[in-house]
């Protein structure tokens, strides 16, 4: 059983990552979910699931496997991927070491989205590869019991994805795996919020307040859009302040009337958004 992580939302790309030490057993793939990819190498195997979120998912998936296995498994959902063309460029590769590396594939498209998973016949630890976030690592039984640690990132421009290199705190067989994920090539609402203006006589401000979103987490590069609709002639002031920084920017301008679009157009918080990853459990 493998927990969906909390504030998945629907169209997120849900993945199952799962690795286990054995040449004849192997799970089945639960309804609505796609086998994306595996990996084996000397009886060490990872088998990667995907699917896109509904409007509601259960709390968990089951993954039944024909025989008796020690597996590890980690699920994430990312936001911000394209749903109908979604994979750039995969790769398989695994080593009996303590050094475990990836293959180096060519990305086709700017701003891909990395996720390397390392599943080891051992309960050990994992160091960060350069350049990536550590996103989990689960771990099993024991003598040798297995584990499975997962990793991402944005890569920049289209091209060379350098070879991931991991070391782990046991030497033995991995079997890991390389995925790039394309972006969408449209902006993912996280939330919205409301509020009624009146008719004031002077100068006031209005605030929504804290709007709800969903919990994610911005990596580097990402970008943040705000719009406002309006209504009719009316100025309006946009600013922003986050928790860790002071507001660095205000932007004024008059809505013309009609309904409008107001986008922050600033080089200290440009728009466009790109990848939003989620929190996982």
């Amino acid at each position: 059983m493998v927990n969906t992580p909390g504030g998945t939302q629907q169209n997120d790309m849900m993945l199952v990552f799962i690795g286990w030490n054995s040449a004849t057993a192997s799970p089945a793939t639960p309804t609505g979910w796609t086998l994306f990819g595996s990996n084996g190498i000397s009886n060490q195997a990872v088998w990667i699931f995907r699917r896109f979120a509904g409007a509601s998912e259960p709390a968990s998936y089951t993954w039944t496997f024909n025989g008796s296995v020690t597996a590890a498994a980690w699920e994430g959902a990312y936001v911000g991927v394209d749903t109908v063309s979604n994979q750039d460029i995969a790769t398989g590769s695994g080593q009996n070491s303590a050094t475990h590396t990836t293959g180096a594939p060519t990305s086709t498209v700017a701003d891909d989205l990395i996720v390397v998973a390392y599943a080891l016949n051992a309960v050990a630890t994992f160091s960060t590869p350069t350049g990536m976030t550590a996103q989990g690592v689960a771990t099993a039984g024991s003598g040798p019991g297995a584990s499975l640690a997962v990793f991402d990132a944005i890569q920049g421009a289209a091209g060379l994805i350098s070879a991931k290199t991991t070391t782990s705190s046991v030497s033995a067989q991995d079997a890991n795996y390389l995925f790039a994920f394309k972006p969408a090539t449209a902006a993912t609402t996280l939330g919205s919020g409301t509020i009624s203006i009146g008719a004031p006589t002077a100068t006031t401000l209005f605030s929504t307040g804290a709007f709800s979103t969903s919990a994610v987490t911005f990596a580097a590069g990402d970008r943040l859009e705000l719009d406002i609709v309006a209504g009719t002639d009316c100025n309006g002031a946009l600013s922003y302040d986050g928790v860790s920084q002071a507001s660095k920017l205000t932007v004024a301008t008059i809505v013309p009337e009609g309904v409008a679009r107001l986008l922050l157009l600033a080089p200290a918080l440009p728009f466009g958004a790109r990848w939003w990853k989620r929190r996982r459990p």
